[in-house]
């Protein structure tokens, strides 16, 4: 399984061509009006006014900026609510005697895979272990805003979390309250308080190392601070300790639904997986190329994609390589291994050379999953 938010804006459209009505209308009449979601709806209108809206923030070197967006695609976003909203749509999966309740049901299910192992991951929705309970949850995240979203049904217990900066960790926090509101199953002990394996030094230290995600830039730093080992992707902003639970696999001090696993048998060409309850990230261990010691100018040209039909200029601008094409000027790349460059946002471009050392091509790779899109050298 890999998790596409394009499938769940195909489904939007499915929506509208089935009901004959636009998502945000067949919404408010069968969910949102019915279950009393009076402040819940699809955007429709990016100028639109929202009455008591928070704005979303992320921190600089110089203080806090608002990022703007110019995207209506809806599906897998595009709805707007508050945390008291969310707890009555929570009700749904907490009370089965809700008139709703049949779509707690359709959303848990967990399909089964053609290797015949039960998915993690459901139907827009994990379903995960936490201290001898099971967990539902979902967290979100985008320019600037911070979500999580876990209750588990037969504690009729949950958590909503909202923050408008992304700075915040919104997931932690949710963990955190929920340590707060509950207590073990009986026989059970909460997963912070026992280590199912002690690394040793040399253990830890074979595992260090920066690791990338297949099909992407993504990195992971693998690090010993104190003895403990820790992570930071380049998206974080501080290292986050791991707990040990088999020779392999580590979890978050913090949040146990997140696991890396160091094991290569579970996927040919990766050495880590890191799982987010169902949502895996597969990364190879790799070995950055000193930026300093890299010619930009040897990748400087326009290149063009049958395929896409486009074509990308890359700039030089002193030492660093500037990616431009329609709507997405001057996006400023960053190296990663030996002839190899990535946006920061998930997206790849691996150069390539003739039999002179010329560089003739490049081949893009997104979000883990789309890969060999090539762009050649225009004369």
């Amino acid at each position: 399984m890999l998790f596409s938010n394009t499938n769940f804006v195909l489904l939007a459209l499915i929506v509208e061509r089935v009901s004959g009505q636009k998502i945000q209308d067949f919404a408010q009449e069968s969910l949102f009006k019915p279950l009393g979601m009076v402040n819940t709806f699809y955007i429709s209108d990016l100028e639109q006014i929202i009455p008591n809206s928070a704005r979303s923030h992320y921190p600089t070197k110089t203080g806090y900026k608002q990022p703007k967006s110019f995207n209506l695609c809806v599906g897998a976003g595009g709805v707007k609510s508050t945390v008291v909203d969310l707890a009555k749509w929570m009700e749904i999966f907490l009370d089965s005697t809700q008139d709703f309740s049949y779509i707690s049901s359709f959303i848990t299910t967990l399909d089964t895979l053609n290797n015949g192992r039960k998915m993690s991951c459901a139907r827009g929705m994990f379903v995960s272990p936490y201290r001898g309970y099971t967990t539902l949850n979902h967290s979100g995240r985008g320019r600037g805003m911070r979500a999580q979203w876990i209750c588990i049904p037969v504690l009729r217990l949950g958590v909503v979390v909202y923050a408008n900066s992304a700075s915040i960790n919104a997931v932690d926090i949710s963990y955190k309250i929920l340590d707060q509101l509950m207590e073990p199953k009986a026989g059970q002990v909460s997963p912070k308080s026992v280590t199912q394996y002690r690394h040793t030094k040399q253990e830890l230290s074979a595992l260090v190392g920066d690791y990338q995600e297949l099909n992407s830039d993504l990195l992971v730093h693998i690090l010993v601070e104190n003895d403990t080992l820790k992570t930071r992707s380049s998206f974080g902003r501080e290292n986050i300790a791991l707990v040990s639970k088999t020779k392999t696999s580590f979890y978050r001090q913090h949040n146990p639904n997140v696991s890396y696993i160091f094991d290569t048998s579970y996927a040919v060409g990766a050495d880590l997986l890191v799982d987010f309850g169902g949502a895996t990230f597969y990364l190879e261990k790799v070995n950055l190329v000193n930026a300093e010691r890299r010619s930009v100018a040897d990748f400087v040209g326009k290149y063009y994609s049958k395929e896409l039909e486009v074509t990308y200029v890359i700039q030089k601008e002193g030492k660093q390589l500037l990616l431009s094409y329609p709507q997405h000027p001057r996006i400023v790349l960053k190296p990663r291994q030996k002839d190899e460059y990535g946006s920061g946002r998930r997206v790849k471009y691996t150069f390539n050379r003739d039999g002179q050392g010329r560089v003739q091509s490049f081949y893009v790779a997104a979000e883990g999953t789309v890969k060999h899109i090539l762009f050649e050298r225009m004369e």
